[in-house]
This record gives structure tokens, sequence and C-alpha cells, in this order.
């Protein structure tokens, strides 16, 4: 079953085969929604940007949900995470990589560095916008060691 669900998700527009497969960890739909959004020139956030939540539950071809209770993305049931484990190598080669430069690009964005901060009110701000931050700056590194035993290969 997860075999053909893999086949009909790796089947669709090149844009959704990569949306979905990005979504693999487990986050609330806005912190995954953010990370989504992130491309390699990505330097300022964009609420325009951000993929539609049903649209990222849609092309995932029925393998995640969204748990109501904690908004949290996660998959619909253990033995998923079990066949995504096994099938790493084959379905998600580079995941490890860029879920880590996701996160460092994340970490870059201009919004962060910025010099008009001028009080704690528009930093909390700033921080509740951006609520990927917080995973971002607790797990590139992880990502980062996780793609081989010789450590970080960010590209």
């Amino acid at each position: 079953m997860y075999d053909k669900t893999m086949k009909r998700i790796e089947g669709q527009e090149n844009d959704d085969v990569q949306l979905a497969k990005m979504t693999s960890i487990p986050l609330t739909a806005l912190e995954l929604r953010q990370a989504l959004a992130i491309e390699r020139d990505t330097v300022e956030s964009d609420e325009k940007a951000l993929p539609d939540g049903d649209l990222v539950i849609s092309v995932c071809g029925g393998l995640v949900i969204i748990n109501q209770e904690t908004d949290v993305i996660c998959l619909t049931h253990y033995t998923t995470q079990e066949y995504l484990k096994r099938h790493q190598d084959e379905h998600f080669p580079t995941a490890q990589r860029g879920s880590s430069r996701t996160c460092l690009i994340y970490l870059s964005l201009n919004v962060f560095f910025s010099d008009h901060v001028s009080n704690d009110g528009e930093q909390v701000a700033i921080l509740e916008r951006n609520i990927f931050l917080d995973y971002a700056s607790r797990s590139w590194d992880i990502h980062a060691a996780g793609e081989s035993e010789d450590g970080p290969n960010i590209q």
C-alpha cells in the first residue's frame, strides 16, 4: 500500500512532489508552511509564499494529517514512519541536507538582522510571526550531521 502511495506522490507535478517530500518533520501547520516557503534565494519572509495547508495535506497522498488539538502535521499511522524509515534512501536520499539547508536559510532571513527594531515589543512581534525560528535554530545542525557519517554536507 505504501509503495503505491509513494508512486502516486512521485507521479505528481515536480513542485508537489518536492512539497510532499519536505513534509516529513512533525511541525505545526504554520511552522511547516513557513519552512516550505523557503527557497535557496529567500532573504525575506513572505506571507504570500506560504503554501496552503490543505495543499500540503493533499500532495502527501493521505500519509499525513493535522492533529486538530495540537495543530501538528503528523503521519497517519506508526507503520507509515516505519515504512518511510526503511525506504528513506530510496524516497528521501537528500532529506537531511535539504532540511538543514532550509533551516540555515531561514535563520539568515533579513528580518532577524534588522537594525530598525527599537523595542522589545517589536522583537516579540517578529518572533511571533516567524515561529519556524525555534525549530530552525535548534535543529539545523542535527539535520546536517544526519546526512552522512562524515559530517555535514550542505550545498
